[in-house]
């Protein structure tokens, strides 16, 4: 609930969806925020990596298959969302932060 509370104060939710009952819900709120502010939509994605701390834990993985699969469907999620191996996370966010 404070998590949401401050995601809400940190204008980081959804418009279309700003009280999340669960973490999936949480994650889908926020990627939905992000794909509102880009004006995309899961579909124009080739891809989506997840990489960084929550790379690693099972619980941020399925919340976030979850989310994509809430708003993509789950053939979206086995097709296009990568979890790479734990080895590679950190070079992956590595070599993502070279880019930037």
């Amino acid at each position: 609930d404070n998590i949401a509370g401050q995601a809400l104060e940190q204008n980081v939710l959804s418009q279309t969806n700003q009280n999340p009952s669960d973490v999936s819900a949480l994650f889908s709120s926020m990627i939905m925020s992000v794909l509102e502010h880009s004006g995309q939509n899961p579909f124009s994605l080739n891809s989506i990596l997840v990489v960084g701390g929550g790379a690693r834990s099972p619980m941020c993985q399925q919340a976030i298959k979850k989310a994509i699969g809430a708003l993509a469907g789950e053939h979206f999620v086995a097709e296009k969302v990568i979890i790479p191996e734990d080895g590679l996370i950190e070079e992956l966010v590595a070599l993502g932060a070279t880019l930037e």
